[in-house]
């Protein structure tokens, strides 16, 4: 919905042709679930890099519509989202490595089949951890190059962080 940030103001260019509003649908990538979203990233102070979990190829569609506040009901003004995927997408998931002090994406690793739900762990042994996949596994990656140096079944899905008391 974006075209652009002005460098100056810091506003926002909208493209109102994807922008959805009351009785207009409007498609727009990344969708509500594409992008970057809640799992949280890593940082290495060895690498310089920031570690994401994203996903990308997912895409929506809304239109806007009135609603009646209804106390404990949904108060969205949106009726009929309908997700989508870019068409031919090679993938939906990804794990990315992005250099703090020059801005570059450094190295991506793309999930065929899954989304990435999974927080990121970075270690001072140079070590990059992710879980969150469809596949239920933990995988650790070099933290310079990206290369999957190991991956483990866990029994169940790895999503999510917990906050503790």
């Amino acid at each position: 919905m974006i075209k652009s940030i002005d460098a100056v103001t810091g506003r926002p260019d909208i493209d109102l042709e994807h922008k959805p509003g009351t009785g207009k649908r409007a498609d727009f990538c990344p969708g509500t679930h594409g992008g970057k979203t809640w799992p949280p990233i890593a940082f290495s102070p060895k690498t310089r890099m920031i570690y994401i979990p994203a996903n990308n190829n997912m895409c929506s569609s809304n239109m806007g519509a009135k609603v009646q506040y209804t106390p404990g009901k949904g108060f969205t003004g949106i009726s009929g989202s309908r997700p989508f995927t870019v068409p031919g997408a090679d993938h939906f998931g990804e794990v990315q490595a992005w250099n703090i002090d020059t801005g570059h994406n450094v190295w991506t690793h793309k999930y065929a089949k899954s989304p990435n739900w999974g927080s990121m762990l970075a270690t001072a042994g140079g070590l990059v951890f992710s879980g969150g996949t469809n596949d239920r596994k933990l995988h650790a990656f070099d933290a310079t190059t990206g290369e999957l140096l190991w991956e483990f079944p866990t029994n169940s899905g790895i999503e999510a962080p917990r906050r503790r008391s």
